[in-house]
């Protein structure tokens, strides 16, 4: 018998673990000193598991045909399998990064997501619905034409060195284009009334022919 103290509790009563090893079978028990029954005492061949009896379904267990671990489930399909909710009150890192984790963040994932769903909760200071106002001034083309010239990107919009540095916030990259498609709706639109007050130029001047 092998028998390992954990920790002390809150009311110093001590949690003790104890693996048996028979007949080629480990036996897993716990006990806690002044809480008898408080604790579940269980035989699993060759698995471990960890568990109380008031939260049996939320327990841990080591599959040893495959030392995956498994909270929540007896059947772990991973090296570290949850079933049930979870919580990091810090950084949580996915693969191998690289590069130098910003503090400001909580999640860094290498070489990718993958997701079914994404939603993007933005606290921009206004969506670009006030494009469509009347008292918004739209810029000039000649003057967008000018800053393209001398910039090589659109106006507001990050340069292609500022995202290999910093790359881009999400919620603001779309914001920011969508600010520029409803910019761009509104010089359709114009140019759409210019082309028809000249199309009907053009049929009175054949009129008078």
């Amino acid at each position: 018998m092998v028998r390992s103290r954990i920790q002390p509790l809150a009311d110093q009563t001590t949690l003790f673990i104890f693996l048996i090893y028979n007949g080629g079978a480990f036996s897993y028990g716990t006990t806690l000193d002044g809480l008898a029954g408080n604790t579940d005492i269980l035989s699993r061949t060759g698995d471990v598991y960890l568990s109380t009896v008031s939260f049996k379904s939320h327990g841990l267990v080591v599959k040893y045909n495959t030392g995956y671990v498994g909270i929540g489930t007896t059947s772990p399909g991973y090296l570290f399998d949850v079933n049930g909710n979870g919580h990091v009150n810090d950084h949580l890192i996915v693969g191998n990064i690289t590069y130098t984790f910003p503090s400001e963040y909580r999640l860094a994932v290498a070489d990718g997501i993958i997701t079914e769903r994404l939603k993007i909760k933005t606290y921009a200071s206004g969506w670009p619905d006030y494009v469509f106002k009347s008292n918004y001034n739209l810029p000039k083309l000649e003057d967008i034409d000018e800053y393209i010239r001398q910039n090589n990107h659109l106006p507001e919009i990050a340069s292609e060195e500022e995202v290999k540095k910093d790359g881009i916030e999400l919620g603001d990259m779309n914001a920011k284009l969508l600010k520029k498609i409803e910019e761009l709706t509104l010089y359709m639109i114009d140019a759409n009334k210019q082309i028809k007050q000249l199309q009907q130029e053009v049929n009175a001047l054949k009129e008078k022919k």
